[in-house]
């Protein structure tokens, strides 16, 4: 009507500011089911999704709505130290994952070389204790041999003498003692006063002890003289 008149004045459209409003309102109620960490990794999605809104909206008016763009996205001062503090709690969170990660790898080695420390110290005890039991079955071998040795030669020289074991060994204590007693070791005389003998050389004889502490083999039914 005013353009009409032959005025300057713009014509006067009454639905325009209804369908500002119901594109404004369809936006932000878009807007509103959209995380704010939407608005900064995906504004393609937010925008696409926006349009369709206003879009649906405004189809009732006759209205096209090709694209809608978001330009900047302007937060409260609260909400970005906010957003600032969530990045670097989530970048300590990724941290720790693989800080926990790293020591998990580690943690595993760590039980590997304790197991295979563990198996050898257990190798090396057995294989120890196996040269003990072999040295120790090798020293009653010997033994066994040394101790039939002495009772072989024992019996030979008994035999040989014709006398007992037990006056043999009893000499062989008193020999000792004489030798510790004068710093050397005392020869066994004949029971004739003859030259000193050892072994078989005085058959059926006994043993006698002098006043000089000189260990003899007396024959049967002599008498030590002093």
């Amino acid at each position: 009507e005013a353009e009409a008149a032959g005025g300057d004045s713009p014509l006067l459209r009454p639905a325009e500011r209804v369908m500002r409003q119901a594109a404004r309102s369809a936006a932000l109620t878009s807007f509103a089911s959209h995380p704010l960490h939407a608005f900064f990794g995906d504004k393609a999605a937010v925008s696409e999704e926006v349009r369709l809104a206003v879009a649906q909206a405004l189809g009732s008016y006759g209205v096209l709505v090709e694209a809608v763009q978001l330009v900047a996205v302007e937060v409260p001062p609260s909400v970005d130290q906010m957003l600032m503090e969530a990045a670097v709690t989530r970048l300590r969170i990724e941290l720790t994952k693989r800080y926990k990660t790293m020591w998990a790898a580690a943690l595993l080695i760590r039980t590997m070389v304790a197991e295979q420390n563990r198996r050898a110290t257990v190798a090396a005890a057995r294989g120890a204790a196996a040269a003990v039991s072999e040295g120790a079955k090798a020293r009653a071998v010997r033994t066994g041999q040394t101790v039939r040795a002495e009772l072989e030669a024992l019996t030979n020289l008994t035999g040989s003498l014709r006398t007992s074991a037990v006056e043999l060994l009893s000499y062989r204590w008193l020999d000792g003692l004489a030798a510790a007693k004068r710093g050397r070791a005392m020869l066994v005389r004949s029971g004739g006063g003859g030259p000193a003998a050892r072994g078989g050389a005085t058959k059926g004889g006994r043993l006698g002890v002098g006043d000089d502490g000189a260990v003899s083999i007396l024959p049967a039914g002599a008498r030590r003289r002093s």
